[in-house]
């Protein structure tokens, strides 16, 4: 399916279930073990929140972000992906299977709120909207919620439009595996890896510079430099160099490639979509690691 053709709300859900939901479920364990540190920005935020604040992780994942958020704070977190959640469970997160568009929590019970790379996989402008819409309406009054979105404009990669595909290259030993943490490193070696990643010099959980190592295992494990697949015209640079040199030509053996669908983001389109939910402010925006990011303020 074009991602481009995707019209009215039952195709979007449709196509959101096989090139989102799906597709996250079969690549958790693997998803998962790419994904062990919380980028600084994000940490900054959370250890912002004082005293007692309740704190919603919309897009949970595998709870990295849950990991950094002070013991101060309540934590909870929810993922579309049971598989990813229940990971995240076994980290000991409190986390649920929920809907975005359908969060199962009361209106104005949150003080902040973070979303995570989770808007840019909804399929439409309207559905974009709601998602927002509904974070910001579990936030209270005075309460704040962050924003990070894909954006188009890249050094490192090339798009050729905003709605996309990018291919996730699951390897063979994760599609053997179990699914959980017992199933993210495929063996002793990785999970030696999953260890030395979890812990800083001092013991506590580690943050990542700006999403480097995050990016590096990616091109290693999954993505070839996150090259996307539009009609076969657009992919990264590192895609591109992979080709010339003869790698990535041929998969591994028993490796099978999935689509995951973004919409990638101009400057300033997360603004104008936060615009449109009533009584919600644009208190800062930056561009972070790929992403734009925005910190919404509840009026």
């Amino acid at each position: 399916m074009d991602p481009n053709g995707v019209e009215g709300e039952e195709d979007a859900k449709v196509f959101e279930a096989e090139y989102v939901q799906q597709v996250y479920n079969e690549i958790a364990p693997h998803f998962s073990n790419t994904r062990y540190k919380a980028w600084p920005k994000v940490a900054e935020f959370l250890s912002k929140c004082e005293v007692g604040a309740v704190v919603v992780d919309v897009g949970c994942g595998n709870g990295k972000n849950l990991a950094v958020t002070p013991p101060h704070c309540v934590g909870l977190g929810n993922d579309r992906s049971e598989n990813l959640c229940k990971i995240a469970a076994e980290k000991g997160h409190e986390v649920l299977v929920c809907d975005n568009l359908s969060l199962p929590y009361r209106s104005a019970s949150a003080d902040y709120a973070i979303s995570i790379a989770v808007i840019h996989h909804f399929a439409t402008p309207d559905r974009r909207k709601r998602a927002i819409e509904e974070i910001m309406r579990v936030v209270r009054p005075g309460g704040s919620a962050l924003f990070y979105v894909w954006a188009l404009e890249q050094e490192k990669r090339r798009y050729e439009q905003q709605d996309v595909f990018v291919p996730w290259h699951l390897q063979a030993h994760y599609r053997k595996s179990g699914k959980g943490e017992a199933g993210e490193g495929g063996g002793a070696k990785n999970k030696k890896k999953r260890e030395k990643r979890k812990k800083g010099g001092d013991g506590e959980a580690a943050v990542c510079d700006g999403g480097k190592e995050e990016e590096k295992e990616d091109k290693k494990s999954s993505d070839v430099g996150e090259g996307v697949e539009v009609d076969g015209k657009s992919e990264s640079k590192g895609a591109e160099q992979a080709k010339s040199s003869g790698e990535g030509d041929e998969e591994e053996e028993g490796e099978v490639v999935l689509k995951r669908y973004y919409h990638m983001f101009v400057q300033g389109e997360l603004e104008e979509l936060v615009a449109e939910v009533d009584g919600c402010n644009v208190m800062e925006s930056y561009f972070d690691h790929a992403n734009w990011c925005c910190v919404v303020r509840k009026q």
